[in-house]
């Protein structure tokens, strides 16, 4: 990136790693010095807009920090989309973040209903492994955490039932 661009953006906005907010240094428009900048979109995401164009929170906590540009997605931990606290994000592969991401499915992630049982499935190097049929939903899923955590390391969303 270019450090203009960088240097402006600081110029605007201050960083607070702690909280994980963004305040803003000048006044503009409607906008007060020190207000609390950005708002969320419908996913918890914390978006801000500078110079015309839409930034996201986690990626400019990230440069604010560093001093650069996130090469990789930047993932949030413990999973809250609003928690841009420095100490939550760390960059991650496309699948490292997919790793620590919540079920899109209404069940148990790693589970899905099978022929009156459960069956356990995980993905790793773009193919599904599958992790045997099991008498519940919650016996599945142990099934794929203990396959994640093996898997995925730190990225494993390791111990929490996730819908």
């Amino acid at each position: 990136m270019n450090y203009d661009i960088r240097n402006q953006f600081m110029g605007l906005l201050k960083y607070n790693p702690e909280a994980g907010e963004f305040i803003w240094r000048i006044s503009r428009g409607r906008i007060r010095e020190g207000a609390i900048a950005g708002m969320y979109n419908k996913i918890g995401y914390l978006v801000i807009g500078i110079m015309g164009k839409i930034y996201y929170g986690h990626r400019l906590a990230w440069l604010f920090t560093y001093g650069e540009w996130p090469r990789f997605d930047i993932d949030h931990i413990n999973r809250v989309t609003s928690d841009n606290r420095i100490c939550n994000l760390r960059q991650a592969t496309r699948s490292e973040n997919s790793a620590n991401s919540k079920s899109r499915s209404p069940y148990l992630k790693g589970a899905r209903p099978a022929k009156g049982k459960w069956a356990a499935y995980i993905s790793h190097n773009y193919k599904v492994i599958y992790l045997g049929l099991f008498n519940t939903e919650q016996e599945a899923h142990a099934a794929y955490m203990d396959a994640a955590i093996k898997l995925k390391g730190e990225f494993a969303c390791a111990g929490q039932a996730l819908k």
